[in-house]
């Protein structure tokens, strides 16, 4: 579970991470109107849920509904940039998703005894199996899901460097001592008013991203 847990978050660093090796800042006008902080939310709740698709029973009582995780991006008249999750929502996601894995677990055991035809257990549920057994649930819970492990992946994953805005095109570096140019990689975007969308990337990493483009920044 925790390395599916993990597999998850990994998505989410490629959106943040696609600019490795990619963005001081050009574009004018348009540039001008780029800072400031913004701020995304994504759903990786399918992340979780594609991870059983081939046991029909964890399917549908391990289902995920959300894992909302928001994304702030922040640009700064010196032409810098940084992109990075916020912290508060991924202990929100996470505590989300442990509550709703505890309740379905016990579901998806109970129904593993009715197949395997365990009928000497079907009165004990999930929490009491384990206890015999010495394990608390919610610890395990806790330790499969390590806010530690997220929170060290979300802090990996941040970007920053310089930045510059040409054509419909945020260019980034991955270092705020190299420029931005050309030859950098990209996100296309629109900008209408406080709404920022990213509607794509140059980047060959980012194909896993594809069914979470347009992403959509409001500035806060």
């Amino acid at each position: 579970m925790k390395r599916k847990a993990l597999s998850a978050l990994l998505v989410l660093a490629l959106a943040l991470g696609c600019c490795a090796g990619l963005a001081g800042c050009g574009g004018g006008d348009e540039a001008k109107k780029l800072v400031g902080s913004w701020q995304a939310g994504i759903n990786m709740a399918d992340e979780f849920n594609g991870e059983f698709d081939d046991d029909p029973a964890m399917a549908e009582h391990l289902h995920v509904d959300d894992f909302n995780l928001k994304m702030n991006f922040d640009f700064r008249e010196d032409g810098t940039y940084t992109l990075a999750i916020d912290s508060d929502s991924m202990t929100a996601a996470l505590a989300g998703v442990k509550e709703t894995l505890r309740t379905g677990l016990d579901g998806y055991f109970k129904e593993v005894l009715a197949q395997e035809g365990l009928g000497d257990l079907e009165g004990m549920d999930l929490d009491q199996v384990l206890g015999s057994l010495g394990v608390n649930i919610d610890d395990m819970l806790d330790e499969l899901l390590s806010e530690e492990d997220f929170a060290a992946l979300a802090e990996d994953s941040a970007q920053e460097g310089k930045y510059m805005v040409k054509g419909g095109k945020i260019y980034l570096s991955d270092d705020v001592n190299e420029a931005a140019d050309d030859n950098c990689g990209y996100y296309a975007y629109t900008l209408s008013g406080s709404e920022l969308q990213l509607t794509d990337s140059s980047m060959e990493s980012d194909e896993d991203l594809a069914d979470y483009f347009p992403l959509v920044f409001q500035k806060q």
